[in-house]
């Protein structure tokens, strides 16, 4: 496996993992990227050092934006006890988010996904080109801007935030902040069917988790008071050019949904 350039924010420490536990130090990237352009998900099925991550992220993608995630930290919305509802984090110029548990203090990280293509099945062409006059502000991201809905190679891209929504000033201002409101009740309404139907996706001590932000909207459960939970985040922008097209007219995985449930606590 290729050796790369530590792109930890701060020195690595060891994960605590119990020394009867199967500790994996090398993994299929061609397996996962499979697991990606198939299912739009991928979680270790065992624990893995933090060097082995990295290592395996490196030769998969370039990464963006690496980040330790404290709960209790300074920021308010990453690093809060609170849940945090369905939204979308980099797919205006990455391909997908990966969290790396470093400590997940008996509670584990219980992401929820949703589908985007089940969100926007919902909506007419005419609301699609709406959202397209939708901005979205990212100031501390490598591209600052987007839209809810872009258009790219005939294909509906969207971007969803629970914050930083600029509604342009213009005569449909006021239906344009209806459809924004009713497009964020959608989402959440499509999201806790989610969350109850396939379960949350839990990452113990040394696991990690790698979605599409293409395809998936993703949100996290509240952690309990008190929580010292510590991930490492990071973007990826694939390697592989093929992986890059979001599927977003496809029918939900059942069988995936059923794994998602499994692997609930």
């Amino acid at each position: 496996m290729q050796t790369a350039t530590s792109f930890a924010t701060e020195p690595s420490t060891d994960i605590s993992i119990d020394a009867r536990t199967d500790i994996s130090t090398e993994f299929d990237a061609a397996a996962i990227l499979d697991a990606l352009a198939s299912h739009g998900y991928y979680r270790s099925p065992t624990p893995a050092p933090f060097a082995a991550f990295e290592r395996l992220m490196a030769s998969i993608a370039s990464v963006k934006r690496p980040m330790e995630l404290r709960t209790g930290g300074r920021n308010p919305v990453l690093e809060s006890e609170r849940g945090m509802t369905p939204h979308n984090d980099c797919n205006h110029y990455a391909d997908c988010v990966a969290w790396y548990c470093r400590r997940a203090d008996g509670a584990g990280d219980r992401t929820f996904i949703t589908e985007i293509a089940e969100v926007i099945s919902a909506l007419s062409g005419d609301e699609l080109d709406a959202l397209a006059q939708i901005g979205i502000r990212l100031p501390l991201h490598e591209v600052a801007r987007t839209r809810v809905v872009r258009r790219e190679d005939d294909r509906v891209r969207v971007f969803w935030s629970f914050s930083a929504v600029q509604v342009p000033r213009s005569p449909e201002r006021a239906r344009l902040i209806e459809l924004v409101q009713a497009f964020r009740s959608r989402v959440n309404e499509v999201g806790a069917r989610a969350r109850i139907q396939g379960g949350p996706i839990a990452l113990d001590d040394g696991q990690f988790l790698i979605i599409d932000d293409h395809r998936f909207f993703h949100g996290r459960d509240p952690l309990p008071p008190g929580s010292r939970r510590h991930l490492f985040r990071c973007y990826l922008r694939l390697h592989d050019p093929r992986l890059r097209a979001a599927k977003l007219a496809f029918q939900p995985d059942h069988a995936n949904q059923a794994d998602r449930a499994d692997r609930a606590e």
